[in-house]
């Protein structure tokens, strides 16, 4: 037997809509972010040339642990570079704000 216990009726027709909106969330986290890139992949979620992760990011990504060079591939921690990207993004947006 329960104490305070509570007991909320929801059609089917109500929470249809709340269950397919959740796990549609966790089915586009879960394959947004993957577990290791490659440099195509970085390329292409952080919309720049590999030259140019190359010449302005990459070192400091690889001093971080966040990126290794297998061979002559580099590979990349996809959640760790996925927030190397969102703090690269805020400080250049805090930046531009600044600037104005």
């Amino acid at each position: 037997m329960l104490g305070n216990a509570i007991e909320i009726t929801i059609s089917e027709e109500q929470l249809k809509p709340l269950v397919n909106a959740e796990v549609k969330r966790i089915i586009e986290e879960k394959e947004e972010v993957g577990t290791i890139w490659n440099m195509e992949r970085l390329c292409k979620e952080w919309s720049r040339s590999d030259e140019w992760i190359k010449n302005n990011e990459l070192y400091e990504m690889k001093d971080k642990g966040i990126a290794i060079k297998d061979g002559n591939r580099w590979t990349f921690d996809a959640k760790a570079a996925k927030e190397y990207i969102s703090d690269w993004f805020r400080k250049r947006v805090l930046q531009q704000m600044d600037q104005k």
